[in-house]
């Protein structure tokens, strides 16, 4: 926490927090006069708890780069975080019906800074998106909520070969912040609220920087915030859930990324599995989604992808032109990085913003050390008209991620049909 309190009494932090705690309090006073506006509020958040044990460097490990090992020495075991941070939230109109149908939902932006005790990691900060519900309402004071974040995180101690080769954890300073939370929520005056919960988060780069082993916290926290134009029992408008009329929509998606890979360095003259080269990666998918409730869809989806690091291998060499020796990526055969899979893919649909996940199975590839089965999951946003864009993690074995997705797309929508 001395790191923390050392950041965040610098003077450019301090006249950032007052700015934005002036504009979060400006849009309240306007909000106050507009008895029909979006409920707002504003909190400061503070979270400390542990650190899971899924790499070397949190267990303590210091890398040996003659022999190429580790050795591992418990007091420099990576065991607790803390962080501290400022949200704005927003809600929806009092009288829009996704009130009921969506448990009170909200949105926001958040930004915090970390500490991990260890100089190899850094103070990183995050600047991410908020969405949160209603799970339970016990009384008209005390309910239980959950929350997503995801956002952009950066500054962190990153993986360097000459400086940092402990930090297998985190390749490169620019990083994904995904978290989720539940939490009580106590509203203690007409404006005042605490909320008392835990958060399982994690950060990576999807593999865009090798390595990329991640970190993963489950960490306890406690906001305390100030709330304009919200009513202390929320009363949610009369809404009744309807079968939605059947209607069949056909997505087509275009994806584009670029990806690091670790290289096996048996019978070469590689110094480090870590090579630093960008591999470009593109798809197309199709999928015909059943929609059958304003809550979610699913469909099967027909994946196809080029993969320009299948078959690529790399070594340490001698170049004749600069007389140095130096890392050298040869790229394998352009048919064999094609391939084609079958997915399973189900969307969760929320106001203005969706969720999706796909499981699928490569049915033909030709890099047989790549898993078949395959993962992905993201965010799509879909603001107007049948457009849309979306970002997600493609993983395989459920936890290991290959590359970070970037995707647009066009929904063709089929004609309702009742029962």
């Amino acid at each position: 926490m001395a790191k923390l309190k050392s950041i965040f009494c610098s003077e450019r932090s301090l006249a950032f927090i007052l700015t934005i705690s002036f504009l979060f309090l400006s849009s309240s006073v306007s909000a106050e006069k507009d008895s029909t506006a979006r409920s707002m509020s504003w909190h400061i958040r503070g979270d400390y708890g542990m650190v899971f044990s899924t790499n070397d460097l949190v267990k303590g490990g210091h890398y040996n780069p003659v022999n190429q090992g580790w050795t591992y020495d418990k007091n420099d075991e990576i065991k607790n975080y803390s962080s501290l941070g400022i949200q704005y939230q927003w809600g929806l109109k009092k009288d829009d019906w996704r009130h009921a149908a969506y448990r009170n939902p909200y949105f926001g932006v958040g930004f915090h800074v970390g500490d991990f005790n260890d100089e190899r990691l850094g103070n990183p900060f995050s600047l991410y998106f908020i969405y949160g519900s209603e799970f339970f309402r016990f009384t008209k004071w005390l309910s239980w909520n959950g929350e997503m974040n995801l956002g952009y995180s950066s500054n962190w101690n990153h993986y360097d070969k000459f400086t940092n080769q402990d930090n297998v954890a985190i390749g490169g300073s620019n990083n994904i912040h995904v978290c989720l939370a539940t939490y009580l929520r106590f509203l203690m005056t007409d404006h005042c609220d605490l909320r008392l919960g835990a958060n399982f988060t994690h950060y990576s780069n999807g593999a865009l920087k090798m390595p990329n082993r991640g970190m993963n916290m489950l960490d306890p926290f406690l906001s305390l915030g100030y709330r304009i134009n919200e009513d202390r029992d929320m009363p949610r408008p009369a809404f009744k859930a309807t079968r939605h009329p059947y209607r069949l929509d056909h997505d087509f998606i275009l994806t584009t990324s670029c990806r690091q890979v670790y290289f096996n360095m048996e019978n070469t003259n590689l110094k480090t599995q870590y090579v630093d080269y960008l591999f470009h990666v593109y798809a197309f998918s199709y999928a015909p989604m059943f929609t059958r409730s304003y809550k979610y869809k699913f469909g099967p989806s027909l994946d196809f992808k080029y993969d320009e690091s299948i078959g690529a291998r790399a070594d340490y060499v001698y170049n004749e032109y600069d007389e140095h020796y130096s890392n050298r990526v040869w790229l394998g055969e352009k048919k064999d990085r094609f391939s084609m899979g079958l997915s399973l893919k189900g969307e969760v649909t929320m106001p203005y913003f969706s969720v999706f996940a796909n499981v699928g199975y490569e049915f033909w590839h030709k890099d047989e050390r790549i898993p078949r089965v395959y993962e992905q999951i993201g965010v799509k946003i879909q603001p107007y008209g049948n457009f849309f864009g979306m970002m997600g993690v493609r993983a395989v074995y459920f936890t290991k991620a290959q590359y970070i997705t970037w995707s647009v797309g066009y929904t063709l929508k089929g004609k309702e049909k009742k029962d």
